[in-house]
């Protein structure tokens, strides 16, 4: 499985905090000479993310939820969502199962890749942590699957005929 590489780096940049904290308290001096304890604590965030949901929950469109998949939901379509990267083999194995996925009814395919960088806010709302991430969201608007990992064409095609006879 591969983790998204805006993963790596923001854990990367997390620990070089992380150490930096860390080396600062254990310096054991007086902190208002530090610069570094003198700077704001307020950030502003870029993008503001989804709460995480999990099978059951509804997903809700942000600001930066894809257009389609805005519509998508708005329309009442059973939706599939992936997240694969270019590579590894299981993210290769899971896009050919999901390329044999064709549901009885309106389903819509979502497919980003690994960085989800065209995925908006997709990616903190269902928790993407590493690929492939496959799931289903029915026509309510609820998470009603979600796999990490290998998923084949008939589990896929089984949790889209359950969410659309909910």
């Amino acid at each position: 499985m591969t983790k998204p590489p805006v993963r790596r780096v923001l854990a990367a940049v997390a620990c070089a905090a992380a150490i930096a904290g860390t080396a600062a308290c254990a310096s054991g001096g007086d902190d208002s000479q530090d610069p570094v304890a003198q700077a704001p604590a307020t950030t502003t965030p870029v993008v503001e993310a989804l709460a995480p949901v999990a099978v059951g929950q509804k997903l809700t469109p942000g600001k930066a939820t894809p257009d389609g998949v805005k519509r998508a939901l708005a329309s009442g379509d059973t939706i599939l969502i992936a997240f694969l990267a270019e590579g590894p083999a299981d993210d290769g194995a899971v896009r050919v199962s999901l390329g044999r996925v064709h549901g009885p009814g309106d389903v819509r395919k979502f497919v980003f890749d690994d960085s989800g960088d065209d995925a908006g806010d997709l990616v903190e709302a269902l928790s993407v942590v590493e690929t492939p991430t496959v799931a289903v969201v029915d026509g309510a608007g609820r998470v009603s699957s979600r796999w990490v990992g290998l998923v084949d064409a008939g589990m896929v095609r089984q949790a889209i005929a359950d969410a659309e006879a909910d």
